[in-house]
């Protein structure tokens, strides 16, 4: 349940900066959620895309 609360914090709060990647990350998550595809896969997507637009992600 912790994916789904993470898919709510970026559908509801849009960073001020974001990418094309952005858009193609929550696609990933909500697939992950629908078990479409892999968790992992939608980790490495948010990832790219706070790169994309200068975040660092811990």
């Amino acid at each position: 349940m912790a994916s789904l609360g993470l898919l709510g914090n970026c559908t509801l709060r849009k960073p001020a900066k974001t990418g094309p990647r952005y858009r193609s990350a929550l696609r990933t998550c909500r697939d992950a959620l629908d078990g479409l595809r892999r968790t992992k896969d939608a980790r490495k997507a948010f990832v790219a895309a706070a790169k994309e637009v200068g975040r660092r992600i811990y």
